[in-house]
Formats: C-alpha cells, sequence, structure tokens
C-alpha cells in the first residue's frame, strides 16, 4: 500500500469509527508521518485526535462519539464485542 493510499485508509478507519491504528512494521511512511497525518485529518474535520505508539500505532478521536450516528456506530461495535465474547461457566 503506497503512502497515499495509507492515509486515505487511516481517514476512513478514523471518520467511521473514531479511531485508527497500523503496525508500524507494514507502513509504507514513517511513524511520524502518519501521526501528522492523523492530526490534519481530525483538523480538517475540526475534532481533536490523539496519538501514541509501541509497535503499533494508534489514533483516537477525542469527541467520539460527537453525534447519534457516531453513537450508533460505537453502540453497534460494543454490542458485537460483547456477542462474540465467550460466555462464564
Amino acid at each position: 500500500m503506497g503512502e497515499a493510499s495509507t492515509v486515505q485508509a487511516l481517514r476512513r478507519e478514523l471518520l467511521s469509527t473514531g479511531s485508527a491504528s497500523a503496525e508500524i512494521a507494514t507502513l509504507t511512511m514513517t511513524p511520524e508521518q502518519w501521526r501528522s497525518a492523523a492530526r490534519k485529518i481530525a483538523r480538517a474535520e475540526r475534532r481533536t485526535v490523539r496519538t501514541f505508539a509501541g509497535t503499533t500505532l494508534h489514533a483516537i478521536l477525542t469527541d467520539w462519539p460527537a453525534n447519534d450516528t457516531e453513537d450508533q456506530i460505537s453502540t453497534q461495535r460494543l454490542r458485537r464485542g460483547m456477542e462474540d465474547r465467550p460466555a462464564h461457566e
């Protein structure tokens, strides 16, 4: 994946789920370029973002969910996560 497609994927993930992650070893750009792109995307949307890194980079919109649509997405993700969780015995 080239740099432009990496930024497009970052934008799509960040704005559709409120967060994005990328494995540093698989990036076609430097971690600082990825983090800078996340900040630029957030600024363009008038949102705030926090980025942090380990072996994986993370970007999280700090005001997510900011509207009803985002709240519904978060609720659906939470429900799916709970449904996929093994039951306690």
